[in-house]
């Protein structure tokens, strides 16, 4: 997961290593005081070229206390609980579960 503490910001650089984000939904404000750990859904403009790359790359990545889990999402279970007016969804065309990667 995503250490609570790293600001989206940061994420939201760190993804950018790989391209150009088309959306980023990170909901850590969501998450119980108690857990340590958050998640993340991304979209990228070339997903089909960059999720493979970004995967690999990010997989396994220490991140502050943590290390990065990532892998592509899955449709109806990384994403069922996100409204389309959800706050970080840069278009209607994340939620093509199908091309985004959860982290």
């Amino acid at each position: 997961g995503i250490p609570r503490k790293l600001e989206e910001q940061h994420l939201y650089q760190l993804l950018e290593a790989f391209g150009k984000l088309q959306g980023l939904f990170y909901p850590k404000d969501d998450v119980p005081e108690n857990e340590e750990f958050s998640w993340a859904l991304c979209l990228y403009n070339e997903s089909t070229k960059v999720n493979p790359v970004a995967i690999k790359g990010l997989n396994g990545l220490a991140v502050m206390e943590g290390k990065l889990q990532v892998r592509a999402a899955i449709p109806g279970k990384d994403f069922p609980a996100i409204p389309l007016n959800a706050p970080g969804l840069a278009t209607p065309t994340m939620m093509n579960i199908g091309s985004c990667i959860y982290i």
